[in-house]
């Protein structure tokens, strides 16, 4: 049996209008940080960077990876990148990223969601078995 070191997901916001998700930082470092927090992760460090332009990226690095998100205003998307291993669930971070926009007033009119398990590796004890076999 496979198991896995952590969780990854890619996750594309769409809005049909200019947002002001795309151009202020703060409401989707707010929405990440407290679906990080809710994931039991650990935030070690916290940027981001303003564009001429409007557009943004953030980054936060977590002692279980990092999570990351960069919008283009022009284009009306923002896409946002989650990974965790351990006991944190980058699959639940993402779902409430979603959820505290919209709590927030915020929904986005679409997105695309890419899950990925990362870092396959045979659990001890299926090797134990196949070399027995």
């Amino acid at each position: 049996m496979f198991n896995s070191v952590g969780r990854h997901v890619t996750l594309d916001l769409h809005w049909d209008e200019q947002s002001p998700v795309l151009v202020n930082p703060e409401i989707l470092m707010t929405a990440m940080r407290a679906a990080i927090t809710d994931a039991n992760a650990t935030i070690l460090h916290e940027h981001t960077n303003d564009f001429n332009g409007g557009g943004f990226t953030g980054l936060f690095v977590l002692a279980e990876s990092h999570a990351s998100v960069h919008t283009w205003p022009e284009h009306g998307i923002a896409t946002l990148d989650v990974f965790m291993c351990g006991d944190c669930d980058a699959f639940e971070a993402v779902t409430d990223i979603v959820n505290n926009l919209k709590e927030s007033g915020h929904d986005p009119d679409s997105k695309l969601e890419t899950k990925i398990f990362r870092g396959f590796y045979l659990r001890k004890k299926d090797t134990e078995r196949d070399e027995e076999t």
